[in-house]
């Protein structure tokens, strides 16, 4: 266990493969077939995790995730000492051979796993160009269809994030060659108010590093949250940013002991968080992709490519 925990990382969950059937877990969580196999840290070090299939127990040992591999995928819980923060990180793990021609071949047969970590940086450029050369049409045409479901899943309302749907659209734009819609995606990202997507994404940090076994050094959880706090007093005013930074500040007392709130305050208190950056994100990403009517137009076009599916 002592790979999996250090006061520098630690691992949060690991995706191996998927389900094939669909199981509970035994707080009542559907497991739906298809979906990624994935286990926390203990299930990972016990090697197993327990489900519910047709209302008995089952095991379902490490091993299950060979029946479909096509998926693997670790998220981390790392510091960052010299910041002063903590990150999530992931990374979708395939393995490949370059041949003699340079072309890259993975060993599931798809490549589209990598464009995940491709979205913002400069520094990507050079990755995904190699990439999008050894993407055949139907591979190419495969991946831009589950971005476009995932498009269209963030819009779903019990599910809206304006951020993630721009971050999408920029990717498919890329991808598509469209390029004017692409370079109008990527500046609304270097906004100040577009923090907030950060915020909300770290947030996940925050409530990783107070697992019972995380020996992730408080302090440097309580700067992250500081730091968050900055940053919505910096693009937020009104009843949300009082909202949204009063409950920071009772997770950063929390943190530093300087008060004791309970398991389910806490949680409540981050899903309160993340219900107020959330709305604050869609207000802010919403009105400007509908800036552009070839944005506007391209949404509604998916919407009817998908509903007669």
């Amino acid at each position: 266990m002592d790979k999996l925990y250090s006061p520098v990382y630690q691992l949060i969950e690991a995706k191996w493969g998927t389900f094939k059937s669909n199981f509970k877990k035994k707080n009542g969580r559907l497991l739906k077939a298809g979906t990624p196999n994935s286990g926390n840290a203990d299930e990972v070090q016990q090697g197993f995790m327990i489900v519910q299939d047709k209302n008995k127990d089952r095991k379902l040992n490490w091993e299950y995730g060979e029946l479909d591999p096509g998926w693997c995928k670790l998220d981390w819980l790392i510091v960052e000492p010299d910041r002063n923060r903590v990150i999530n990180v992931s990374n979708m793990l395939d393995i490949t051979r370059e041949s003699p021609k340079g072309e890259i071949i993975p060993l599931d047969g798809q490549i589209d796993p990598y464009f995940q970590e491709v979205y913002l940086e400069a520094s990507s450029i050079p990755l995904f160009t190699k990439l999008k050369e050894n993407l055949t049409p139907k591979k190419l045409d495969d991946y831009l269809n589950a971005l476009e479901k995932q498009v269209l899943h963030y819009l779903e309302e019990e599910n809206q994030n304006y951020g993630k749907v721009a971050k999408r659209l920029y990717n498919i734009f890329r991808l598509k060659g469209a390029h004017k819609e692409a370079l109008f995606t990527r500046e609304l990202f270097d906004e100040p108010a577009s923090a907030l997507y950060q915020v909300w994404s770290l947030l996940n940090a925050i409530n990783d590093a107070r697992l019972p076994k995380s020996p992730i050094d408080r302090k440097v959880v309580s700067n992250q949250i500081y730091t968050l706090i900055k940053n919505v007093i910096k693009v937020c005013e009104g009843p949300e940013e009082e909202k949204i930074v009063d409950a920071l500040m009772k997770l950063r007392d929390d943190v530093l002991g300087i008060c004791d709130i309970s398991d389910n305050e806490w949680n409540n208190l981050i899903a309160e968080s993340r219900y107020q950056i959330v709305k604050l994100i869609n207000e802010y990403f919403y009105p400007r992709l509908k800036v552009l009517p070839q944005i506007t137009t391209y949404i509604e076009e998916l919407k009817l490519k998908y509903k007669s599916k």
